[in-house]
């Protein structure tokens, strides 16, 4: 099951999430707390550090149609993160998780496909997450 609580040891139940982009953090923070790990502003006061390492998005053209125009693109977005213990000893080796998704592009329509594109990055960072807690969750039973 992709949410509930985390199975986590002990030690793990009390975590702090830093590096990566703001939105991207508060969404992890967010997804921690309802998986029932209390998310502390102070690495000190915590048994694990959830390291975002590297957060990158990017735009690529995809396709370009008659006259030079482009006609798709492609979203990427890449996390890369390591879970630590107190001591600063790896509980989870670094790991990435990338998510491409193709779009099309209409220049007659910018401003709705200007807010599609917003709508599939967002919805693309909570597929990261979701993805981070899936690996937490299996990384978890290995130890």
């Amino acid at each position: 099951h992709l949410r509930g609580q985390l199975d986590l040891p002990a030690e793990m139940k009390k975590m702090h999430v830093k590096g990566g982009d703001v939105v991207l953090r508060a969404q992890l923070t967010a997804a921690l707390r309802a998986a029932k790990v209390e998310v502390l502003e102070r690495e000190a006061d915590t048994g694990a550090t959830l390291h975002i390492i590297s957060y990158k998005e990017s735009r690529q053209v995809r396709s370009v149609g008659g006259l030079g125009r482009v006609r798709e693109f492609t979203l990427t977005h890449a996390v890369e993160f390591e879970l630590k213990k107190r001591d600063g000893t790896l509980y989870m080796q670094p790991s990435k998780v990338v998510q491409a998704r193709d779009y099309t592009f209409d220049e007659t329509q910018v401003v709705g496909k200007t807010t599609e594109e917003t709508i599939i990055r967002d919805e693309m960072r909570r597929d990261l997450v979701q993805e981070i807690l899936m690996r937490l969750r299996h990384g978890s039973k290995s130890h």
